[in-house]
């Protein structure tokens, strides 16, 4: 009883972490305004990377 219990509430966290992600076009279809594009808010490692200067300078 208790194991069909765990599997049923591990197959409802599954269903809803499996829910396809909603497009901006959706969003500005329901009046709401588009995400914020994810790749601009982190930085990549070579932004991130120290930046060298000439050895002759």
């Amino acid at each position: 009883m208790k194991f069909a219990v765990v599997l049923a509430i591990f197959a409802a966290f599954v269903a809803v972490g499996a829910a396809p992600a909603e497009t901006n076009a959706q969003r500005m279809a329901r009046g709401l305004p588009p995400l914020y594009p994810p790749s601009l808010k982190r930085a990549t490692p070579v932004d991130a990377a120290v930046k060298r200067t000439p050895s002759g300078i």
